[in-house]
């Protein structure tokens, strides 16, 4: 069967080739948390995937050096079409149900309801050059991002989108369509935008160099200059927030942002997962299925794809997690609070926002029932979140009860 059948959009880009040795970590990395699965040419995966997407009829399209192919969660295929070339640079999916498909060596392909169309350079494209973004505009024309520029698709005609949408004719590698329906175009002259309903491109910098567009929940739309090995924010928060510096090594391939915000970096030698409580990385020690992270995709579930030299790889949230506590708790009741995290007897667990649990010390303040005699202690729960609960005594006074409350939460050590 397919992967599930809404569409998955992400910010993904493959930054071949640009880069010089890597960085390696000196400190032990702590693993991605999340359930990992990977499958390499012994599962059937294509080797040299440097991009993926989603249509939404579920399956998942894999290109790259080999060809086309698609996987629908567990078996991989091969487009088994003639295509005009085998090294396919980017695939794209949109909402119509479309795949367009851009190629290394020059023209465009588009799948759609079975029937394949393609464009070369009778139909306007430049001669052999490479195609490496596919993307519309607010009006829902669509751009291809060119070594010789970028041009639009006029009816059944690409055509050149030089001065009259004020944009040199140079390279260009990356596009991205953001929240705001802006279109976003980055390559040798640096990035341009063009804005919703918009004729014409602006200049949204004057730095220069290939790389990446990317946009975080925040509505910041940043950019990656791959041969500097810098990243730039180009336009502010929603909030107003002042830029937080990004900690990016200088040998990426591959960058993602995902729905919850979390920044994922392909590197050669792993991949990177950058949270709220720190940055874990996962390897070919980790059961990465290789080196060289070349591409990053979220899909309609909010699994991440990564593709390796040497195979696939999908980590998705776990539904169960181990939790470690001490042996005392082992067979005490459960109790969830108000905010996601739990208590186990007498240990509270609280939730954070990357979904992982740590455990908070516990303040306990006794209280006295009575003078004398054996009172039995009555936990009555809060009426809302942040009150105190109730301890009542009955039957003989002069026991102690203990209550205490962690993060609006009150309970109490039995008799």
């Amino acid at each position: 069967m397919p992967l599930p059948a809404t569409l998955g959009r992400s910010i993904v880009f493959s930054l071949l080739c640009l880069f010089g040795t890597a960085v390696w970590a000196a400190d032990v990395p702590t693993p991605i948390v999340m359930h990992h699965t990977s499958w390499t040419a012994r599962e059937g995966a294509p080797q040299m995937v440097i991009t993926m997407t989603q249509t939404r009829d579920g399956w998942l399209w894999l290109g790259g050096s080999n060809g086309l192919f698609r996987f629908d969660g567990v078996r991989f295929e091969a487009y088994d079409r003639p295509l005009p070339s085998a090294g396919i640079a980017i695939l794209n999916a949109f909402d119509d149900g479309s795949l367009w498909i851009g190629y290394r060596y020059g023209g465009v392909s588009v799948l759609s309801h079975g029937q394949l169309r393609n464009y070369g350079e009778r139909d306007g494209l430049p001669a052999n050059a490479a195609v490496w973004g596919l993307e519309h505009d607010s009006q829902g024309r669509m751009w291809a991002a060119t070594n010789r520029g970028l041009y639009h698709l006029d009816g059944e005609r690409w055509l050149a989108a030089g001065a009259d949408f004020a944009l040199p004719m140079v390279g260009f590698k990356t596009l991205m369509l953001d929240r705001q329906r802006n279109l976003w175009a980055q390559g040798n002259n640096g990035v341009f935008e063009l804005r919703a309903n918009e004729r014409r491109f602006i200049k949204a910098g004057p730095e220069n160099g290939t790389g990446v567009l990317f946009q975080f929940p925040d509505e910041s739309v940043w950019s990656w200059d791959a041969l500097h090995s810098v990243a730039r924010r180009l336009t502010q928060p929603a909030s107003g927030a002042p830029a937080q510096p990004l900690a990016l090594a200088d040998d990426l391939a591959s960058l993602l942002v995902d729905r919850q915000g979390g920044l994922w970096a392909g590197r050669v030698a792993e991949l990177e997962y950058h949270t709220a409580n720190g940055i874990q990385r996962s390897g070919r020690e980790q059961g990465l299925s290789g080196q060289w992270v070349a591409a990053l995709f979220e899909d309609a579930e909010g699994s991440i794809w990564a593709s390796t030299s040497t195979g696939i790889d999908r980590f998705r949230h776990q539904r169960i997690s181990p939790v470690h506590f001490a042996q005392e708790a082992v067979g005490a009741p459960l109790q969830a609070d108000a905010d996601g995290g739990v208590w186990v007897g007498k240990v509270h667990f609280v939730r954070q926002p990357d979904g992982s649990f740590v455990q908070q010390p516990l303040r306990l303040t006794p209280v006295t029932m009575g003078r004398r005699g054996r009172a039995r202690c009555t936990a009555i729960p809060p009426a809302s979140s942040g009150s105190a609960a109730t301890v009542a005594s009955g039957g003989n006074a002069g026991s102690n009860c203990a209550c205490f409350k962690v993060r609006r939460t009150w309970t109490w050590d039995g008799p």
